[in-house]
Order: C-alpha cells, then sequence, then structure tokens
C-alpha cells in the first residue's frame, strides 16, 4: 500500500504543478505558425501605424506653421494701432518673425544657431 500512495502523491504533485486551480494546463501549447492571410493581416495593421504616425506628424507641424502664421498676422495687426512708419514696422514685423523661429531652435535640442 505505501508504494500506491507514494505513487498516487507523485502523480497528483506532477498535475497540480501542470494545471492551474481551474484546471487550464501552466504550458500552454506551442503556438501554430501563422497563416498566410493572417501574417498578411499583420504587416497590414504595421504599415496602418506607421502610416497613422506620420499623418498625425504632418497634422502637427501643419498645425504649428498655422499658428505661427496666425501669430505674426496677429503682431502686424496690433502695430497698425501705433503710429509708427512702414519702415518701422517691416522692422519689428522682421525681429518678431525671427523671435517666433528663434524659438522653435531653442526648444528643438537647445542648439542655436549663430
Amino acid at each position: 500500500m505505501e508504494k500506491w500512495e507514494t505513487v498516487c502523491l507523485a502523480l497528483a504533485e506532477k498535475f497540480d504543478a501542470e494545471t492551474r486551480a481551474d484546471g487550464t494546463p501552466t504550458n500552454p501549447p506551442p503556438k501554430q505558425p501563422l497563416t498566410p492571410e493572417e501574417w498578411q493581416a499583420r504587416i497590414d495593421r504595421y504599415r496602418q501605424r506607421k502610416l497613422s504616425k506620420k499623418r498625425v506628424k504632418v497634422e502637427d507641424d501643419k498645425a504649428e506653421i498655422m499658428q505661427d502664421l496666425a501669430l505674426l498676422q496677429e503682431f502686424a495687426d496690433d502695430l497698425d494701432n501705433y503710429p509708427l512708419d512702414e519702415d518701422e514696422k517691416e522692422q519689428l514685423i522682421q525681429e518678431f518673425k525671427e523671435r517666433l523661429l528663434g524659438g522653435e531652435e531653442e526648444s528643438g535640442g537647445g542648439f542655436k544657431q549663430v
């Protein structure tokens, strides 16, 4: 009897180690290779993610440029409220452009063109 109990105990321990409490195996079966259709679907999803990232980046760049143009136009419109001649206005607008574009260089890695 003792031998039978030892065998049963060993089998029970093995079973407990190979299954979870709900009875599912702890080591899942090996994955089957992908079918050509599944492989192509993965490639298509990857391509769509890459294109979406590129689209978002372009939209971000466009929005930034549009904001800069709006700020420049707003600044030019505000200058009309001051008694300045055309040369002074042009000089101030040019300085504003340089500051506006210079801010992008400073935030782009800490290097500033000399």
